[in-house]
Order: structure tokens, then C-alpha cells, then sequence
């Protein structure tokens, strides 16, 4: 994953902005984003398929992530839906 640094604006197709503390690009082309300590995730287009509400970032691989959500892990595909292990 490519790390990008300090504050982050992100400028959505609609010309809206969102900025970021953190933006984080991950293989698959999708986007996990940092904003208050916690970490959410973007498609390729900007919009978002989850809440920012993660504990930790993780890559896609084989189409799923690895999070930590409320001190569990969990699955993550690259719709945004969340399953247990």
C-alpha cells in the first residue's frame, strides 16, 4: 500500500471535496482512508463502501481485507460486506 502524507483532499467526479488525515491507495486500486484515528474504505470512483469506523487498515487480497472493528477481526469484501472468520 502507498502511503500518502499529512491532510488529504480527495475531490470526488461531482467536485465535492472530503478531506482526510490519511489516504492509503491498496492493490486492488481501492482507497483506505483515516480520518479521526479511525480508517473506512473508497472504490476506485471515491464513494464510499463502508463507515470510517476500523481500528486498523488492511490491503484487499483475493477480494477480501482483514479488519478490526470493536477489538474483533473481521472479513471485509470489496462490496463493503462485512463476515465473521
Amino acid at each position: 500500500m502507498a502511503k500518502a502524507t499529512s491532510e488529504t483532499v480527495v475531490r470526488l467526479s461531482s467536485g465535492k471535496e472530503i478531506h482526510f488525515d490519511e489516504v492509503i491507495v491498496c492493490s486492488n486500486g481501492f482507497f483506505n482512508v483515516r480520518l479521526n484515528s479511525k480508517y473506512g474504505y473508497l472504490n476506485k470512483d471515491g464513494k464510499a463502501i463502508t463507515p470510517i469506523k476500523y481500528e486498523a487498515p488492511a490491503d484487499f487480497k483475493n477480494g477480501f481485507a482483514t479488519v478490526k472493528f470493536d477489538r474483533n477481526y473481521i472479513k471485509l469484501d470489496e462490496l463493503g460486506t462485512e463476515s465473521n472468520f
